[in-house]
């Protein structure tokens, strides 16, 4: 079996949308994520036990069970709330893109979270004593001396959580969302050939990961050359 490129070039523009539907599921992800990721962080480090106890949790549970679970969970139970299902939320929770993105952020933010709890406690005590003794205040701290820093020191592995999420993504076929991949099963089923749809998808994967990871190099080196705090 051969790559076949005049079918290739059928298909690239259904490939294409593929791609934009999983940058659509990607993008609010990532930055929802990101920005849910850092309070929760937070709370886990809280001297409230409750508190603290609640977001481990959490965690736990989002981390430890499947997405396809969580996805399935989310689509399927959800419409048998009666609350969702006659309520204000059943506007979001009827499109199938938006049960996946509620999955992916709660799913993303509590890995993130891990991450910069991690990198967090890895900030040398010594930077934020020094801060205190000069009459920072305790949050001028963390946003300018902490929080920059625990960035740094968290980024290699935020770079490989990122990469590995993109590929996760697949999954979202099981939920009648055409993504990437979805669009190349279409095609096989459509083709017969298995051969030729799966190489595209697979490449256009690929691309997708180097942008990201040329990104995060760049990044990474503008982080190392700026001094903490600014």
């Amino acid at each position: 079996m051969t790559f076949n490129f005049d079918l290739a070039g059928r298909l690239m523009p259904d490939m294409m949308s593929g791609l934009w539907t999983t940058l659509v599921l990607l993008i609010p992800t990532f930055v929802i994520g990101m920005l849910l990721s850092i309070p929760i962080a937070l709370a886990t480090r809280s001297r409230l036990v409750w508190l603290a106890q609640g977001m481990n949790w959490y965690n736990a549970f989002m981390r430890g069970a499947p997405q396809l679970v969580l996805l399935y969970l989310v689509y399927n139970g959800f419409p048998r709330l009666d609350f969702v299902r006659h309520g204000p939320l059943w506007v979001f929770f009827r499109d199938p893109i938006n049960c996946a993105i509620f999955v992916f952020v709660l799913n993303h933010a509590s890995f993130l979270s891990e991450i910069w709890r991690g990198a967090l406690s890895n900030v040398p005590k010594g930077l934020v004593e020094a801060s205190q003794a000069l009459g920072v205040s305790r949050a001028r701290t963390f946003w300018q001396v902490e929080l920059p820093l625990a960035l740094r020191i968290g980024l290699p592995a935020y770079r490989n959580e990122v990469i590995l999420f993109i590929k996760t993504t697949a999954v979202v076929g099981a939920i009648t969302v055409f993504d990437l991949l979805g669009i190349a099963n279409q095609a096989i089923d459509r083709t017969y050939d298995p051969f030729t749809p799966l190489v595209m998808a697979g490449f256009i994967y690929w691309v997708l990961v180097q942008i990201f990871q040329t990104g995060f190099n760049w990044l990474e080196g503008r982080l190392s050359l700026a001094p903490a705090g600014h």
